[in-house]
């Protein structure tokens, strides 16, 4: 069909140099690229190019020729000057959403030709709004300007021979210019195609039957032109994106260089340009400089590879002063600062010297549009943006359309006032956000569009998903801004159910001369909600069952099945026993939990960057409780101490979480902090207060140590260690206590299997000392519990014995045997784990419940390449 892809009246009009008018920039796309095939058919390699315009630019065109041909100066007013001025009118109320609804409204009335009296419009809070709008929006034109709807009238019937195509949806105003300019109307051929049905069990399944509908197409004869239609497009784009790119040409996905724009499928409409990354990468640099930034946006612009090269080598030092420095949210200036204060890295002076350059340009008095254009550019550039890294095509075109926006803000100068540096990238924002952009890119084969309207350009074949009841024919959404008789009066096909689905039958009758291949579909579900078919469909005659496409496996699906060759590598670099095993005995519990996670962790110093959060980290919070508990017991000593502070113990804990405080923040607690400390204090009190109410209930002990420091030696190695607390119990021996600031948890410990050592490494340190009871003091939502283990139940509060052994029935020497045993059995399995860390051994073989939260997946891909049973098992266990 390529030769034949513009209607014969389209092409022979073309020929003869007439002018072509269609709706939209993307239908004007798909004629021009029709038009570039039907000469490469002809076989000529140059050709005039077609006068194919959208009717806004032939408007423009003739107008610009009027006033040309008079003498007139340029009348026009721009359509951001209408908007410049209701979002200035509104910022402090409505927004710019509520700016952006109003312009709409405002223009419906002109271009459906509806009165815009206040007999009409008034007498609704939502019609007097707009009467407002209108008013401000007529202030514009107090030098002779107007915008183009208002100009149509007075643009006379030229000599030029007019096609139009695809126009039908057009509002009232610009058909009636068209009728007046005696356009030729190019009405849709009679010959309809079949209508084939296709129905897809969900969303996801309806993208995958398209996908692989593409793929037959093309397998059978790569020189066809497809449309696919779905009005959902904007939403679903980035999974179009995916399945189609990885149905259609998945060595994009293979190659070690990041994927360009596919030359297999072309989405149309674009995309706001704040989305694209070059363009949000200029708005956070902006923003950094004349206002806030939260961490989370910093860290997204230094990662961005939209900077120098002296600059990215800072960003992961900038990165790691900005979690270390508790800046949830900075500004540039205190950025700046920041990165002052450390001169000593180069390229943290290199990017601390660009941002107060940059925030030097931006400093100053309030300007004009015009004036802040230039400087908001200097300071981009500045600030090294976009990058010494060469840019792909649709970067460089993103870069040439914000520098055509930075020319648009500019020429709204005339219709805002002079503002602050803040201001002006705020308005800049919106104008990016508001802006769609499109970069060219080939003729693809496989178009996707959004647009119901008439195709025009004819395809082999034409799919059209989403067609059920809910969405086809669309729902009404009339103007909430102009009452709903004068827009079903005006024809507003939007506005009422009747208007709707008479527009919706014209799509279809447009989409059946389109192709000789016409397949619509739907899905039965949404989530857990039943559709149904559009009614539109089940009437018409002749429709047959679709044949469903053999849909292929997905990329992911066929990589996971391919023979992966094993290398068996679960031993690394012994630990140095010569010295002290580092990081105390953390890195024993890593290796109970995954010997992969120790050695990655503690050895290759893998460990979770730390995210800024509001208030205390669990580290302070940690380190204020176990000083204060530290100071109370040094003030009560034992048990009977306990006893007789009754009266004086709330004093007695609030003096000790002061000191408390005053010990960890070194006499001063940071402005930031300190309501956060206030409330910890408050919390630790109470905590405090429910541990010595539950070891009151305790038989006599004597407190004999606090926060004890020691060096032990397991398996040839050295660890240095601190036991929180060491008791001694009534009737002889010991009982070990560590605090915890979580939830309560008994330590796991099955035999010789040891899953948290710490304890038994405390155990290990006081061996011969007769130790009788181990145990985590948990002291959490209000209330403090013991968990652990003992030889007899009484020892702890909450803590029981050994099973089995009932000191009532069983002589004591035979439950100290029993102890011993299993205190030996334990220490076996300590120093198990302690062999195995200290000779580098690293099998990626966690415990069910670890890999949940581990930061080391992507390291150790046991869950990428583990068996998808297998990860959902683990998923059911978690």
């Amino acid at each position: 069909m390529n030769g034949k892809r513009l209607p014969d009246q389209i092409r022979e009009g073309l020929a003869r140099r007439e002018t072509l008018i269609c709706a939209t920039a993307q239908r004007q796309a798909l004629l021009r690229a029709a038009w570039a095939e039907s000469q490469r058919d002809a076989g000529l390699s140059l050709w005039q190019t077609p006068r194919i315009l959208t009717f806004s630019q032939f408007a423009e065109r003739a107008l610009g020729e009027t006033w040309a041909q008079t003498g007139a100066p340029d009348q026009l007013l721009p359509p951001g000057a209408e908007w410049a001025a209701l979002r200035e009118w509104r910022r402090a109320s409505g927004g710019t959403a509520e700016a952006r609804a109003l312009l709409t409204a405002a223009r419906t009335l002109g271009d459906w030709g509806i009165k815009r009296s206040p007999q009409a419009l008034g007498g609704s809070p939502e019609g007097d709004l707009l009467l407002e709008a209108l008013q401000r929006l007529d202030a514009l034109r107090s030098n002779g300007r107007k915008p183009l709807r208002e100009w149509l009238g007075d643009i006379p019937p030229g000599n030029e021979p007019l096609m139009a195509a695809g126009t039908g949806n057009l509002a009232a105003a610009p058909r009636d210019a068209l009728r007046r300019w005696r356009a030729r109307v190019i009405e849709p051929a009679a010959a309809q195609a079949p209508v084939a049905m296709a129905c897809a069990d969900d969303d996801d399944h309806e993208l995958e039957l398209i996908a692989a509908w593409c793929r037959r197409h093309l397998e059978e004869n790569p020189a066809r032109r497809l449309l696919i239609v779905d009005a959902r497009l904007r939403q679903r784009r980035g999974l179009y994106d995916r399945i189609l790119s990885q149905t259609l040409s998945p060595s994009e996905w293979l190659t070690a260089t990041p994927r360009a724009l596919s030359n297999v499928f072309a989405i149309e409409g674009g995309r706001p340009l704040a989305d694209f990354p070059v363009i949000a990468h200029a708005l956070l640099s902006l923003r950094l400089l004349t206002g806030r930034l939260r961490f989370d946006e910093v860290v997204h612009w230094l990662r961005l590879p939209f900077l120098d090269g002296a600059d990215r080598l800072a960003s992961a030092p900038v990165e790691e002063l900005l979690r270390k420095g508790r800046m949830l949210e900075v500004t540039g200036e205190e950025l700046a600062r920041e990165l002052e204060r450390t001169p000593s890295i180069p390229a943290i002076a290199v990017a601390g010297a660009r941002l107060r350059q940059a925030l030097n340009t931006l400093s100053g008095e309030r300007r004009a549009a015009a004036e802040w254009s230039p400087r908001l550019l200097q300071a981009l550039r500045q600030l090294g943006w976009h990058g010494s890294r060469t840019l792909r095509s649709d970067e460089q075109q993103a870069v040439a359309r914000w520098h055509a926006l930075l020319d648009e803000y500019a020429a709204l100068g005339a219709w805002l006032p002079r503002c602050s540096a803040a201001d002006a990238v705020g308005t800049l924002s919106d104008l990016a956000a508001e802006r769609n952009f499109d970069p060219a890119t080939v003729a693809a084969p496989v178009t996707l569009s959004d647009s119901h309207d008439d195709p025009v350009v004819r395809h082999d074949a034409i799919w059209v998903a989403g067609l059920d009841s809910a969405q086809w024919p669309p729902p009404p959404r009339p103007d909430v801004f102009i009452p709903l008789r004068l827009q079903v009066e005006a024809g507003i096909p939007w506005a009422s159910a009747l208007a709707q689905t008479a527009a919706a039958r014209r799509s279809l009758t447009a989409w059946r001369v389109a192709t000789p291949q016409l397949t619509v579909s739907w899905a039965r579900l949404e989530g857990d909600a039943h559709r149904s078919i559009s009614p539109l469909l089940a009437r018409i005659e002749g429709q047959t069952t679709a044949a469903t496409p053999r849909v292929l496996p997905t990329l992911a699906a066929q990589l996971r099945g391919v023979a992966l060759e094993t290398f068996e590598d679960v031993q690394g670099t012994a630990v140095d026993t010569s010295r002290t095993v580092a990081g105390g005995v953390k890195p024993l519990t890593l290796q109970a939990e995954c010997g992969f996670h120790a050695y990655a962790e503690v050895r290759l110093a893998a460990e979770a960057l730390k995210t800024p959060a509001p208030g205390l980290d669990a580290r302070e919070r940690g380190m204020l409780l176990h000083k204060a508990l530290e100071l109370v017991w040094i003030k009560l000593k034992d048990h009977f101490h306990l006893k007789e502070s009754f009266g004086l113990r709330k004093p007695l804990i609030a003096d000790s979480v002061e000191a408390a405080v005053a010990s960890v923040f070194r006499g001063y607690v940071p402005v930031e902090l300190r309501l956060a400390v206030e409330r910890e204090k408050y919390r630790l009190e109470r905590l405090i207060e429910s541990l010595l109410q539950a070891e009151q209930g305790r038989p006599n002990f004597d407190v004999i140590a606090l926060e004890a420091r020691r060096e032990i030696s397991i398996a040839g190695a050295r660890f240095e260690i601190r036991i929180d607390r060491i008791d001694s119990i009534e009737g002889g021996g010991l009982a070990i206590l560590d605090y915890k600031s979580g939830r309560p948890r008994a330590p796991r410990w099955t035999g010789s299997e040891v899953r948290d050592p710490q304890l038994l490494s405390y155990l290990l340190a006081e061996a011969g000392r007769n130790v009788q009871a181990l145990a985590n003091v948990s002291l959490a939502n209000d209330r403090a519990k013991f968990t652990g283990k003992s030889s007899r139940s009484g020892i702890l509060p909450g803590v029981k014995g050994l099973p089995g052994l009932d000191p009532k029935k069983v002589p004591a020497e035979e439950i100290d045997r029993a102890w011993n045993a299993q205190l030996e059995e334990w220490l076996r399995g300590l120093a198990q784990i302690a062999t195995e860390y200290i000779s580098g051994h690293a099998p990626v073989q966690p415990a069910a419940d670890v890999c949940r939260l581990c930061h080391l997946t992507v390291l150790c891909r046991r869950v990428e390449l583990s068996d998808p049973e297998m990860a959902g098992a683990e998923q059911d266990h978690d």
